[in-house]
């Protein structure tokens, strides 16, 4: 009797430890339900390689499907307690789950995805542009580049080559766009119909591309300050254009501190801003220091980058200027309040009402969410590195827009390239 006890004792301890691992916790058994118990990381962007621990797995690579938040995954190795998986593209936040040879479904923790930006080159050094600034794209995806220092509007389309689109030598001269010639253009624009607009900054005018490939002047003669129709209109080094739902233009007009406003006609009138300085108020009253980049959101608020007063600045239809964020010359993300720049150059807004800014001598590109936190999209230190996010480098990007493939393109003012950013 006693040595039958002996024996029931010993098997029932025997199954104990074969249903325990020396760290005390469960060994799966192939009675045991597939689960999932554990994700490290549980956070990151595409690419990362994450751990997922559970209970029968299998063991072939074939055996379970991955998914983050339904978008299928890489399975990098595959145990009956363990897969390494790679986050997708376009992963999401959401929960990870998995797919038995058998059709079931598995779920598991969430995993919080963190959107990583791509930068890559659009353009390179074959293009030899010469601190290229301004950059606008139509509707189709053709771009259009205001290449300074070359006197030159370059243009390129979703495929294809870098061209000439229009300009040549230093000079002024309207007509033909094989004849046309521009001085230190900065700016260019598209409106509604596919015409392109040029901030001539050397020529202090704003010049017209039309469809039919006719180079006139919209509006300036010479350097000034004047109101007015045409050429009796002036302006001190126009940067940045911008066109609201009417058709009306928005100008930084950046010597004289302003910005102005040009009817489809030409007439020209001053809209805010007056000497130089800091000040917020209406029309007028507002001051601005050098303002550069200039947008539009879809309330017809603009938007400016208040270059040498390391602002952004905001402008009521009615004219009425504040300042958004920025304050004195440097770096810091965080809250609108208290974030800084380093002389801003451009900006746009992105698909998701983000503010994308070209913050130059900082060399990054950052991102005002609507919620009013300032951060970085991508860029470190100088350089000319792509790759994701922050390990991207540029020098001194200078302008920005975003394609209709949602895409955001940057002229690299000081490594004369093109770069692209995807945003998932």
């Amino acid at each position: 009797m006693k040595t039958s006890i002996k024996i029931s004792m010993l098997m029932f301890v025997m199954g104990m430890l074969h249903g325990c691992s020396k760290d005390g916790t469960d060994v799966p058994t192939q009675d045991a339900p597939t689960s999932i118990l554990s994700l490290n990381p549980n956070n990151g962007p595409m690419g990362t390689k994450v751990t997922i621990k559970g209970r029968n797995f299998g063991t072939g690579s074939g055996e379970v499907i991955v998914f983050f938040n339904d978008i299928e995954a890489i399975v990098e190795s595959i145990g009956d307690s363990e897969i390494v998986a790679e986050v997708p593209v376009m992963g999401q936040t959401g929960q990870v789950h998995i797919q038995t040879m058998e059709g079931e479904i598995v779920l598991g923790p969430q995993f919080t995805y963190e959107h990583t930006p791509r930068v890559s080159t659009y353009i390179g050094t074959e293009a030899y542009m010469q601190s290229p600034r301004g950059i606008a794209m139509d509707a189709t995806g053709r771009m259009y580049i205001a290449d300074k220092f070359n006197h030159r509007i370059l243009t390129k389309g979703p495929t294809g080559p870098v061209e000439v689109f229009s300009g040549s030598t230093e000079g002024m001269m309207d007509g033909a766009i094989d004849q046309a010639k521009f001085y230190h253009p900065e700016g260019v624009a598209v409106d509604a119909e596919g015409n392109v607009y040029v901030a001539d900054s050397g020529n202090h005018r704003i010049r017209k591309i039309s469809k039919e490939g006719v180079v006139s002047t919209l509006a300036g003669g010479r350097a000034g300050d004047a109101d007015g129709t045409g050429l009796r209109a002036q302006f001190k080094y126009p940067v940045r254009m911008v066109f609201d739902t009417m058709g009306n233009m928005y100008v930084s007009d950046a010597g004289n501190n302003r910005i102005r406003k040009v009817s489809p006609e030409g007439e020209v009138v001053t809209f805010a801003g007056s000497t130089r300085g800091t000040a917020d108020g209406v029309g007028t009253a507002a001051q601005f220091y050098n303002p550069m980049g200039i947008t539009m959101d879809s309330q017809g608020t603009i938007y400016v980058a208040d270059n040498e007063n390391q602002r952004i600045r905001m402008v009521t239809p009615t004219g009425i200027v504040t300042t958004l964020t920025g304050e004195t010359e440097d770096f810091e993300n965080g809250p609108v309040e208290t974030a800084r720049f380093d002389y801003p150059s451009d900006l746009v807004i992105d698909p998701r009402g983000n503010l994308i800014i070209a913050d130059t001598d900082n060399h990054k590109i950052r991102c005002i969410a609507p919620e009013g936190t300032v951060k970085t999209l991508a860029g470190s230190s100088a350089g000319n590195t792509d790759g994701l996010g922050e390990q991207a480098k540029f020098r001194n990007p200078y302008g920005i827009c975003v394609g209709p493939d949602g895409n955001i393109y940057v002229t690299d003012s000081g490594n004369n390239l093109v770069r692209k950013i995807i945003q998932e």
